[in-house]
């Protein structure tokens, strides 16, 4: 995929324009069923201005032909001439920097979402606080790992091929590690709330069907596995000194945006419903916390009468099971 500076310019305003129209849906649709809003929701705005700030950047980028161009090779021996490198992967530097935050504060919408749907189990509850803790830390620590990745010399990154070797650690190694566990914490997070969608009383194809509803996260998923890609050939598939930098970054900044926009699209959609047959996300919550919680109480009354006829017989609850599936 090269993308030019005019096709930068179309994707920088596109992709936040559709994404600020989910997450504007999003606020309209807690409004007008006057829906208390929720951790869930500023995440999800906080997100959506960490998606201006890489938009604006390509953007800039763009209008100054640093995004969407090209290094200039030699011929013969392949070797980059630089020339307008340095600005170029400063930009870059700066919309990577941007993006691992802001994809940590739109996966927290996510799980703030779940905590709304899901808070009648407590073992869910409990994945879902170590998922958060995972995240935040997940999320603080590759942001300053980044900034500080040359030390106190944040500006070798961006300086020259020489400067950086001095200063700076290997940020291919750096960046296939963030975006590797990107896609994994993904994959966690959109895998949560299956087994708890799958023992609500209901039949298979409406269970199909709310599993499609959080399935909609697939969308960031892909492009962060399209980002990998990218991350890890610039990586490992070219030789420092001998890659076109200027179209690398620009890949990787131009995929930075699509995930962070189909992330808050993905985590605003499910709250949508709404708008569309009329039924408030408080009923929708309401409607699966009740058939998680007639759930829980049917296998607590079951594991009770167990208990209780293991008394009457003098047996623990464990014997008297055994001795049930013997009979």
């Amino acid at each position: 995929m090269s993308v030019n500076p005019a096709g930068a310019c179309i994707l920088g305003i596109f992709m936040p324009v559709i994404a600020t129209s989910v997450v504007g849906a999003r606020f309209y649709a807690r409004h007008y069923k006057n829906a208390k809003l929720g951790g869930d929701d500023w995440t999800s705005l906080a997100g959506l201005v960490g998606l201006w700030a890489v938009s604006g950047l390509v953007l800039d980028g763009a209008r100054k032909g640093l995004i969407g161009g090209h290094s200039k090779m030699n011929p013969v021996t392949g070797a980059m001439i630089q020339t307008n490198e340095s600005p170029n992967v400063r930009y870059a530097w700066m919309i990577i920097s941007i993006t691992t935050p802001t994809l940590m504060i739109t996966k927290l919408s996510v799980l703030l979402l779940y905590r709304r749907i899901f808070a009648v189990s407590e073992t869910f509850r409990w994945y879902r606080i170590a998922l958060i803790v995972l995240l935040v830390i997940w999320g603080v620590g590759f942001t300053f790992a980044k900034i500080f990745q040359c030390g106190t010399h944040p500006t070798a990154f961006w300086t020259n091929k020489y400067t950086f070797l001095r200063y700076c650690s290997d940020p291919g190694g750096l960046n296939v590690a963030m975006c590797l566990s990107d896609v994994i914490f993904d994959l966690m997070i959109l895998a949560a709330p299956v087994p708890m969608i799958w023992k609500l009383h209901i039949s298979t194809f409406r269970k199909i069907q709310v599993c499609g509803v959080f399935a909609l996260g697939f969308l960031s998923t892909a492009a962060a596995v399209v980002r990998t890609y990218i991350v890890s050939f610039t990586a490992y598939g070219t030789k420092l000194g001998f890659r076109d930098v200027m179209e690398e970054n620009t890949k990787i900044a131009i995929w930075c945006m699509i995930e962070i926009a189909s992330a808050l699209i993905g985590c605003c959609l499910p709250t949508l419903k709404s708008l569309v047959n009329g039924q408030s996300l408080a009923s929708i919550v309401h409607s699966i916390r009740s058939k998680l919680v007639s759930w829980s109480n049917t296998k607590r009354n079951e594991s009770d009468a167990e208990e209780g006829l293991a008394d009457v017989h003098g047996l623990d609850a464990k014997e008297y099971m055994d001795l049930a599936v013997k009979h």
